[in-house]
């Protein structure tokens, strides 16, 4: 396995750890329905994101530079519509803590993007 293989499963592996973490927390009542609602949701959101960027871009690896940039661009670019539709559903429909769903949202988006910076930085060619 390679170490960019490693890096992206030891991220899915830490990923998948937020919702139980959240889950445990909720469990020792020490967070109400409505907050572990709007974290997990938020959560829930960045990760269909996070997931349909690394599709584009494995789709993008080993082509030519150009069309390796558009399919980087095409993902972020629907990453973003995706997220804003999905925040805008979300937020119309369901009674969520607005404080907490866009916190979590804020947060796990920076989380996934760090993600992404150093899988594309050290990715092996």
């Amino acid at each position: 396995m390679s170490k960019s293989a490693r890096f992206l499963f030891f991220s899915f592996i830490i990923s998948l750890f937020f919702p139980l973490i959240l889950s445990a927390i909720f469990f020792f009542n020490l967070l109400e329905f409505q907050n572990f609602k709007s974290l997990i949701i938020g959560w829930g959101i960045v990760f269909i994101g996070f997931v349909t960027e690394l599709f584009f871009v494995q789709r993008g690896m080993g082509k030519s530079d150009k069309l390796f940039i558009r399919n980087v661009l095409g993902a972020i670019s629907i990453r973003l519509f995706l997220t804003l539709l999905l925040v805008i559903i979300a937020l119309s429909f369901l009674e969520l803590s607005q404080n907490n769903f866009i916190f979590s949202i804020l947060f796990f988006f920076i989380f996934y993007l760090i993600i992404e910076i150093f899988y594309l930085t050290f990715r092996k060619n």
